[in-house]
């Protein structure tokens, strides 16, 4: 039996450098990875009235004739750029064209995007690490419970994890052939993944600056030209939904309104770092109940975009009087965002021990993820002049989400956490060399 599951190993992990082979392993990667999200829908099936979020309200309000509308927090119904539209558009088109069958046509595009993704992350891998271990990566992803799972979410997270790997992806094509279509192909990425979810605006810098940090002999000509297309592009991608916003709110609004709520989510008085509170009497709250501290019919009465900048002003107002306590809920941030403290929201896990959050499946999954990303750092640590720059979109997430505020779960990390499993790749590569190929060329006396 272990020779038949070695033998297996061996074929599945067969590829060599030629682009033939890498061809055909990315296939594979594809096809594993769809089979597997596919099974996930169908057995979770949820399709008749699945959570769908903010999102499902404005969907169904362009179903109804009324607009890109919804009630985001503390403000009415109506016009709201509280969510990116394009999850929004995604999911108003399938209840539009499928009816009833909807939520299952989104879940199963969602399962071919998911596995584009695994494509995407071997790709990334390749441009950093051997053959076998990209080949590795993508298939750590095609198979990671976290990512095949909420395939199943009427949610955007597939689709923001794939617009992230995209422009990681374009960016390093970029740097290696800096040409004007590259540039185009760069912005065209970025503006998509803004449109998406415009936490992307942070790594923006990064990939688009990337240029200017390279040595000036590969880049001797065309440096400012190609930040200039990308940055033009992006801008054009977005432009016309910025003017949708303007149009309808008078203000300069990029893509969403939320930045000053987000913001005053993780910076005001009794802020834990979260979206949840401690009360009192130490069970868990929601942030908003700090909010007897505004008046909340009067942030009701601004509309939209003015209650959320208000609150951007409180929590700015908030950070510059408190420099000592903002410090201190930034570490706690930056720490939340890769391991998230389940016993702020969770109550068997505030009556246990450090051990019990492991009854949460994914951070079971990511405690494992995380020991094979180290790993990984360290076999491939004499070539980190390599990879050093796949962990630009890991810290850029991190400066942001320490700043603003972390959800009570994982989904703000899924993106990142994606990308850094290129590292596993790694590590599996390494085990597989040191454990499965050494067994398999011992033969029995």
């Amino acid at each position: 039996m272990r020779a038949m599951w070695r033998d297996w190993i061996e074929r599945v992990l067969d590829v060599s450098e030629t682009p033939n082979s890498m061809r055909r392993a990315a296939w594979r990667v594809f096809w594993i990875a769809l089979l597997a999200r596919v099974i996930t829908v169908v057995a979770v099936h949820d399709w008749t009235s699945p959570h769908d979020w903010e999102y499902g309200v404005v969907a169904r309000s362009l179903l109804a004739g009324t607009g890109f509308s919804g009630s985001a927090w503390f403000v009415p119904f109506g016009p709201t750029a509280f969510m990116a539209p394009a999850y929004v558009y995604a999911l108003y088109g399938c209840l539009a064209l499928f009816h009833g069958a909807g939520y299952a046509a989104l879940q199963f595009i969602q399962s071919v995007i998911g596995a584009a993704s695994c494509v995407l992350l071997a790709l990334i891998a390749r441009r950093a690490f051997s053959a076998k271990a990209s080949l590795c990566a993508g298939f750590v992803l095609a198979l990671y419970p976290t990512h095949v799972y909420l395939t199943t979410s009427i949610h955007p997270i597939v689709l923001i994890t794939a617009t992230l790997l995209l422009c990681v992806w374009r960016s390093q094509a970029a740097v290696d052939a800096p040409t004007p279509r590259n540039a185009v192909l760069l912005g065209l990425a970025l503006g998509a993944g803004a449109l998406t979810d415009p936490a992307i605006f942070c790594y923006v810098p990064w990939a688009i600056a990337w240029p200017f940090l390279l040595p000036l002999k590969k880049w001797q000509r065309g440096r400012t030209e190609f930040v200039l297309i990308s940055a033009l592009v992006m801008v054009l991608v977005i432009a016309p939904w910025t003017y949708r916003n303007y149009s309808v709110f008078h203000r300069f609004i990029p893509v969403k309104s939320q930045f000053g709520f987000v913001l005053w989510v993780g910076n005001h008085p009794g802020a834990q770092g979260t979206q949840t509170v401690l009360r009192p009497d130490g069970t868990v709250g929601d942030t908003n109940e700090h909010l007897s501290q505004i008046d909340k019919v009067n942030l009701a009465r601004l509309g939209e975009p003015e209650a959320y900048q208000f609150l951007g002003r409180a929590a700015v107002a908030y950070m510059a009087a408190h420099p000592r306590e903002t410090a201190v809920l930034t570490a706690k941030k930056a720490l939340y965002y890769w391991w998230f403290p389940t016993w702020l929201t969770c109550p068997q896990c505030s009556r246990g021990n450090v051990l019990t959050q492991f009854h949460h499946p994914d951070m079971a999954v990511w405690a494992l993820a995380l020991v094979l990303i180290a790993l990984g750092m360290i076999v491939e640590a004499a070539s980190i002049k390599r990879w050093i720059p796949l962990l630009a979109a890991p810290v850029c997430y991190t400066a942001l989400y320490a700043v603003i505020n972390v959800g009570s779960n994982s989904r703000y990390r899924i993106p990142v956490e994606c990308l850094t499993l290129v590292f596993a790749g790694a590590a599996l590569e390494y085990i597989y060399d040191c454990w499965i190929r050494p067994r398999r060329d011992v033969t029995p006396l």
